[in-house]
């Protein structure tokens, strides 16, 4: 056991003290903050801090410009009391309509499309002539919903809304359909004045209208539960975004931390065999007590790293008040399950690094263990939606996935049966020690093999008949 320890400590002091460590310590929460950051430090950098659009209005005596010019140059105002300076500016220029013939029309439309083409706008809105009278029921989109719901023809909302005519609709035309913000700013500000005005005429008081149509929003929960002193206390509103973060990062985290710990540890496996020095450790300690030594090193390595970047999610997230979303329950889970994983699949990579000369043959024999490691990042969306469906309690029974994607499914699922992780804990264990042990075969006699490498079929004669 001495020499067993002693080996981990030399491991683990290689992994640990030294800059790549360090580096890889800070280059996830970088990784994965870097785009938020860049967001915020770009923005209304990379772009022009003034976006001109066009407004045809072809309403009469252009009723909606005006309102849709006074709303931009409100929305401007605020940005600029509030010192928002980076935030995007909305000039919005009135266009005459040229005709109403289909040949006028479209020529207006060209002489635009051309302005934004050559940079004078970023695009340009056409409100339709009728889109201020209400719809009758028998125009020609209903026609075409009642003839696509009656064949099932599939005709998507895009191809509906393609076959109404030009008077009752909003046209919006630009050479970047991706930047959407205008587009749907100017909607939602045109449509609420058209609906204004569609109750100017209307019996019914438009205030009171516009109060009956405001829509409620449905507010999520988590379960009403019990105090620690029994009193019944409501549960708090649901943030949505980190409910999906935490499962996400868990396995995510959890994937690193097997590649980080397990990768190094078969590279130096190689290194060592190709080198000579596995024949001169081998004269001082047994090839068991030398992998399991690896082994060791490793996991300490990993719970390491997962200890870091566990205390610093932690503190995260209760500086803004959602520790309540990572638990102490997740937490302890997470460090067993990750415990296990780089054991799991430490020894496999160790096993391969034994069975290879060189680092290009280890590539052919990481192909498919990388897919197992890979089946909890395929399952992911799957499980995180439906957390409480039989494919998710069977994917994490299955051991290999079971340490991502049953820490996932407790970080989702408070209630989540007990006896589902610990017979996953326990499915994880037996497999845990068969691998360690069929590892330490592998590791036996391919450690001092030189020249071609082994295959799968002579790895697996080397388990079965050592």
């Amino acid at each position: 056991m001495s020499k067993i320890m002693a080996v981990a400590q030399r491991e683990y002091k290689a992994a640990v003290l030294t800059k790549a460590f360090l580096i890889s310590v800070a280059i996830m929460p970088l990784m994965m903050s870097g785009s938020i950051l860049a967001e915020v430090l770009l923005r209304g950098k990379t772009g022009d801090r003034e976006k001109r659009y066009a407004v045809i209005d072809r309403t009469p005596e252009s009723q909606l410009f005006q309102i849709l010019q006074a709303a931009a140059e409100a929305r401007n105002a605020r940005l600029k009391e509030a010192g928002k300076d980076n935030e995007t500016i909305y000039i919005v220029e009135s266009v005459p309509p040229q005709g109403d013939q289909p040949e006028e029309i479209l020529a207006q439309r060209f002489e635009l499309s051309e302005r934004v083409r050559k940079g004078e706008l970023k695009g340009f809105i056409e409100i339709g002539r009728d889109v201020i009278k209400p719809p009758l029921p028998d125009t020609k989109t209903s026609q075409a919903l009642s003839q696509a719901a009656e064949k099932n023809s599939g005709i998507s909302m895009g191809g509906i809304l393609g076959l109404m005519p030009d008077p009752v609709v909003i046209r919006y035309q630009t050479n970047n359909p991706l930047a959407q913000e205008f587009s749907r700013w100017a909607e939602q500000q045109l449509n609420s004045a058209i609906f204004s005005k569609r109750l100017v005429n209307s019996p019914m008081n438009p205030a009171e209208v516009i109060s009956m149509a405001r829509p409620i929003p449905v507010v999520p929960r988590e379960l009403t539960k019990k105090d620690m002193a029994g009193q019944i206390v409501d549960g708090p509103e649901i943030n949505i975004l980190i409910k999906f973060l935490v499962p996400f990062g868990i396995i995510m985290l959890m994937f690193m931390i097997i590649m980080v710990g397990a990768t190094p540890a078969m590279t130096g496996v190689v290194e060592e065999k190709m080198q000579r020095i596995a024949e001169v450790l081998l004269g001082s300690v047994t090839p068991f007590q030398l992998m399991m030594g690896k082994l060791v090193g490793i996991v300490g390595m990993a719970l390491t790293l997962a200890i870091v970047y566990l205390g610093g999610a932690y503190w995260a997230a209760h500086h803004y008040g959602y520790d309540h979303y990572i638990t102490p329950q997740i937490m302890g889970w997470f460090l067993v399950y990750s415990f296990f994983a780089v054991f799991l699949f430490g020894s496999i990579f160790i096993a391969i690094g034994a069975a290879c000369s060189d680092t290009k043959e280890t590539q052919a024999l990481m192909s498919p263990v990388m897919i197992l490691i890979c089946i909890p990042l395929f399952l992911m969306s799957n499980i995180i939606r439906e957390p409480e469906s039989q494919f998710a309690m069977y994917a994490s029974l299955f051991p290999l996935a079971t340490p991502m994607i049953m820490t996932a499914r407790i970080a989702i699922l408070p209630n989540l049966p007990v006896w589902q992780p610990i017979l996953g804990l326990v499915l994880v264990v037996l497999t845990t020690l068969f691998f360690v042990w069929a590892g330490g075969r592998v590791f036996r006699v391919g450690l001092l093999m030189q020249g071609k490498g082994a295959n799968f079929r002579e790895i697996t004669r080397w388990v079965i008949h050592g």
